[in-house]
């Protein structure tokens, strides 16, 4: 964690990674300090961030609705166009059964935030 607050990508890049997956020490799960200490890997060009951070919003779509539910929807609260877009695809594709209503909503919210594929 002090590597990460001097701007050490790497170090920003695991402290993120285990906020999003709750490390086994004890550190318990936010997926919004995840997405912040990601985010800053991702400006620092750590380039398994990018990935990574892609990866696990695309895991959250279609993973069990308790899990995906929490994690996008913390996410895309506050803002995060990826997150909205990703959980426009859950609630088409995810939830049984389906609710077009919930996806058209959270794809209009990514749309107006610029997500190139919201729209």
């Amino acid at each position: 964690l002090m590597a990460a607050t001097e701007g050490f990508s790497e170090a920003q890049y695991v402290v993120g990674y285990e906020y999003w997956n709750g490390a086994s020490r004890g550190t318990k799960r936010d997926f919004v300090e995840a997405e912040m200490w990601l985010n800053k890997a991702r400006a620092g060009g750590y380039e398994p961030a990018q990935e990574e951070y892609a990866e696990m919003l695309r895991a959250a779509a279609f993973s069990p609705k308790d899990r995906a539910a929490e994690m996008l929807e913390s996410l895309a609260v506050t803002g995060n166009v990826d997150a909205q877009y990703f959980l426009g695809l859950w609630f088409r594709a995810s939830v049984t059964p389906p609710d077009f209503t919930q996806a058209l909503r959270w794809f209009r919210r990514a749309a107006e935030g610029g997500h190139p594929d919201g729209a």
